[in-house]
């Protein structure tokens, strides 16, 4: 029996630390950025997006360009406002139609998921955003 404890305290001890790292490991880092496409880079697979970051201490707003990665599971949709009741059940509400790859162009807005940081930031979705009805 003594044995048997010391095993299960063992088993214990050693998933409460290594349980949250594995946890941590596992789970791929998510990012969201919104703003002005910058450029579009279809040989190179990336985009460019001036991300409007948090409000700075002095009260402003500032754009920082993101490049992320497009990859052939990106997903490219278009939200616009729908012509009478949006899915939603709204008047005037938000519907998503699919967007055929790379129909993204610079200066449109766009709303990125993405995964990954720095350099190996991948694109899981991106929204581009319409504001007129059809």
């Amino acid at each position: 029996m003594c044995n048997y404890r010391r095993v299960l305290i063992g088993g214990i001890a050693a998933l409460s630390i290594l349980g949250p790292a594995a946890a941590a490991w596992s789970a791929a880092a998510t990012s969201r950025y919104s703003g002005s496409v910058l450029a579009v880079n279809q040989t190179a697979g990336t985009m460019t997006v001036a991300s409007m970051g948090p409000r700075l201490a002095s009260g402003e707003s500032k754009a920082t360009p993101v490049t992320v990665q497009i990859t052939p599971s990106t997903e490219f949709v278009r939200a616009r406002r729908a012509a009478d009741v949006a899915p939603s059940g709204w008047i005037g509400g938000f519907e998503e139609i699919s967007l055929p790859a790379w129909e993204v162009k610079p200066g449109d807005w766009v709303a990125v998921a993405a995964e990954g940081t720095g350099g190996g930031t991948k694109a899981t979705r991106v929204t581009v955003v319409t504001l007129d009805a059809r």
